[in-house]
């Protein structure tokens, strides 16, 4: 949670002089940052501006980092060069893939086939309320929200070198035999706690998929137990 935060605060620093730099050349302009002080849709407006694809999870999933980014945006009348949308296989990907819909807690994933439109552009949809409701629920010691979306998603892992092929090849295989082989790799090597598991208790175990950064470990520099 500290360094999605520490994320967080970066992007309103740089939206913050971006916004002051705009208004210094005559044009309005605001900054919009979550998780507070916005008044749009984020994911949405990073697809169009070509940052990424909107995956299974309702996320931009970026060619570089996955779904593990934090974004921001400026809205602005400032006469600009617009770039478009880009496809870079996410869409194809997510069909097969299902990753995050069979470890989200709460069911709050769609496991339709193909996206459909909602809120007047396609995507799949997530049953927001649920999503919300398994949000402010699930409470680890070192942490507060969810995530486990971001997390489990394969385009999240980190950028090793059969990663970094993987998202050369996959995009350029017209078979699919590429995606389905990488499926198989990340169901079969990587195991994750069951969906159930991330619940507090009584229901579930309140399972992690990965142990926090050794600086947020706080049980191994003081004498407490974090687990009550």
């Amino acid at each position: 949670y500290g360094t999605s935060f520490d994320a967080y605060s970066n992007a309103r620093i740089i939206g913050g002089r971006l916004e002051c730099f705009v208004r210094e050349l005559g044009y309005p302009a605001r900054f919009h940052v979550p998780p507070d002080h916005y008044d749009l849709n984020t994911p949405a407006i990073a697809v169009d501006a070509g940052l990424g694809e909107q995956g299974r999870n309702s996320l931009c999933i970026s060619p570089e980092l996955g779904s593990n980014t934090r974004l921001g945006v400026v809205t602005t009348s400032i006469p600009m060069e617009v770039d478009k949308p880009i496809d870079f296989g996410v869409k194809e990907f997510c069909k097969k893939c299902k990753i995050c819909a069979d470890s989200c807690p709460t069911g709050a994933l769609s496991y339709k086939e193909k996206p459909d439109v909602h809120y007047g552009y396609r995507r799949w949809r997530v049953n927001s309320g649920a999503c919300y409701q398994g949000w402010a629920s699930i409470a680890k010691p070192y942490t507060s929200g969810c995530r486990i979306c971001l997390s489990v998603c394969p385009y999240t892992r980190k950028n090793n070198w059969l990663h970094a092929a993987s998202r050369y090849v996959d995009p350029r295989d017209p078979t699919g035999i590429t995606s389905s082989l990488l499926l198989w790799m990340q169901k079969a090597l990587f195991k994750v706690p069951h969906r159930k598991d991330f619940l507090l208790p009584p229901k579930g175990k309140n399972a992690s998929y990965r142990l926090p950064p050794d600086w947020l470990q706080a049980e191994k520099w003081f004498d407490i137990n974090n687990k009550g």
